[in-house]
Parts: structure tokens; C-alpha cells; sequence
């Protein structure tokens, strides 16, 4: 019942202008509004003169795609993939504490502990890079943790799924992510192989 409560507040109200949200959601449904105008998906179109390459493009492409390059344009259209993505974050999130503790309960409990923190909620709604962001960078360390330790034993399949998420995320937020993402990522693998770089 918690669980349904937290997926209709994330809904409820998704349409409006007066939700919690952060500033940047409206020059991105600009560039993205005026991108699809042009009928071309690069590049970035504004009529803001510094603000034509603020990200990588996929959040824009999201957003023509959501909005059938702007024919059926809604706030509703706009944010409903954010709160998908913030959604599915969760579900990550429950299906790991449930692993990790084997009580579903435990898994719940993080799933609404996610959701149920105002940053989440501020963030995780309106149509900006941080919902799919955190999905796409959490989902190689949840697989990593999902088939552990199998998972460090795979040569192919875990480190493609892991290349491929993050690279997505990239394509949201910014490049540079790469570089704590790898970090992370090899100091997990140097752990698990006992700081045997070889």
C-alpha cells in the first residue's frame, strides 16, 4: 500500500507548473521545443544565446520523442520518462536490499526510503538529466552487486552491460561523469582481485 501511494504522489500533479523542480527544466524544454521545431535533432536549437550546448543531447532527444517532436506537447509528456526512470531507480533499489537481506520487507523499505526523500522528489519529477542520470550510473554497480561474484568472472557480458549504461548516462549529463564512474568500477574489480592489477 505504501509502495501504491509513492507511485501515485510521484504522478499526482505532474502537470503542473508549480511543482517542485529546479530552474534548468525550462531552458531544456526551450532548446527542446525549438529543437524539434527545426526537424532536425542536431544541433541544439535556442533562442538563448549561452545556453545552445548545455548537455549532451539524449535528454532533448527524450523529450521530442516524448512530445512526437513537439506535436502533442504537454508538461504531462515531458516528465513522464523522469518519473519512469525515478520509479525503476526504486525498483533497483528494492530488488538489491531484497538480495542483499533476503526480507522483502528490507527491500521495500528501500525503495521507499529512495522515493521518499525530497531531494528524490524535487529531482526525480521534471524534465531535467537527474532521473535517467542516476538510473543509467546505478544499474552497472546493481548488476555488478546482483550476480556477484559471478559478475567479476564475466569477460564479455557484465563489462559491455556496464560500458553500455554508463555510456548512456553520459549522453544525459556530461562526459566527465566517466571518470569517478571508472574509478569506482576498477577499484571494485582491484578489490575483488585482491590489488592483483594483472
Amino acid at each position: 500500500a505504501a509502495l501504491l501511494f509513492a507511485v501515485f504522489v510521484y504522478f499526482h500533479a505532474l502537470d503542473s507548473q508549480y511543482i517542485p523542480k529546479n530552474g534548468d527544466e525550462y531552458p531544456y524544454t526551450h532548446i527542446t521545443r525549438m529543437t524539434a521545431e527545426s526537424g532536425h535533432v542536431l544541433p541544439l536549437r535556442s533562442g538563448l544565446n549561452q545556453m545552445r550546448n548545455t548537455k549532451p543531447p539524449l535528454l532533448f532527444w527524450q523529450g521530442i520523442a516524448c512530445t512526437d517532436w513537439g506535436s502533442d506537447w504537454t508538461l504531462w509528456n515531458l516528465r513522464f520518462p523522469s518519473v519512469v526512470y525515478t520509479l525503476l531507480t526504486a525498483m533497483l533499489a528494492m530488488l538489491l536490499a531484497w538480495k542483499l537481506s533476503g526480507r522483502v520487507e528490507t527491500g521495500v523499505v528501500a525503495a521507499l526510503a529512495f522515493l521518499g526523500f525530497f531531494s528524490t522528489y524535487r529531482y526525480g519529477r521534471p524534465f531535467l538529466t537527474d532521473p535517467a542520470l542516476v538510473f543509467w550510473l546505478f544499474l552497472p554497480f546493481f548488476i555488478i552487486l546482483q550476480r556477484r561474484p559471478e559478475s567479476f568472472n564475466s569477460r564479455l557480458a557484465v563489462p559491455l552491460a556496464a560500458g553500455l549504461s554508463v555510456g548512456i548516462s553520459l549522453l544525459y549529463k556530461s562526459f566527465v561523469l566517466v571518470v569517478p564512474v571508472c574509478i569506482a568500477l576498477a577499484w571494485w574489480y582491484l578489490r575483488e582481485r585482491n590489488y592483483r592489477v594483472r
